[in-house]
């Protein structure tokens, strides 16, 4: 397995990129290039993304996380899930769902409305190919994160 070297900065932009406990920067990689795990894709090794001990006294900025988002915005939903371009997000399974960007979000109330709308398309992940600012209902955030 190929070793890379990455900056800070480009290490901190990965961890925002988490949704799980189980992401590596490999799969965050995979996940926002599209790409599908095959046989010969399995990674050998892991490499430890940082947690929120190693970010203490950081100058890195924190990862924006759709609970955040949802607590500064005072909004009552089950679930939170942010992506920087609001085109790419985690499963949402609790309902009421916020899906934020940088700017905005949209709430959908049922699994139905979020599974059935014409703009979303769920499978391993959902995928919102225009971004979320294009779905009908979304609202701009009264205080945006600071990027």
């Amino acid at each position: 397995m190929p070793t890379i070297s990455i900056d800070d900065e480009v290490k901190s932009w990965l961890a925002s990129h988490i949704t799980d406990f189980e992401d590596t920067p490999n799969s965050v990689l995979r996940r926002i290039a599209g790409l599908e795990y095959s046989n010969h894709s399995t990674p050998t090794k892991q490499i430890t993304m940082p947690s929120a001990n190693d970010r203490k006294g950081s100058t890195s900025p924190r990862p924006i996380r759709g609970s955040s988002l949802a607590r500064s915005e005072g909004l009552s939903v089950s679930q939170a899930l942010y992506h920087c371009g609001g085109t790419f997000f985690g499963v949402g399974t609790r309902f009421p769902l916020a899906l934020f960007d940088p700017k905005g979000y949209v709430i959908f109330s049922t699994d139905d409305s979020y599974r059935n709308s014409p703009s979303v398309t769920v499978m391993k992940r959902t995928n919102i190919p225009k971004g979320i600012s294009k779905i009908p209902g979304y609202l701009l955030m009264k205080h945006p994160p600071q990027i």
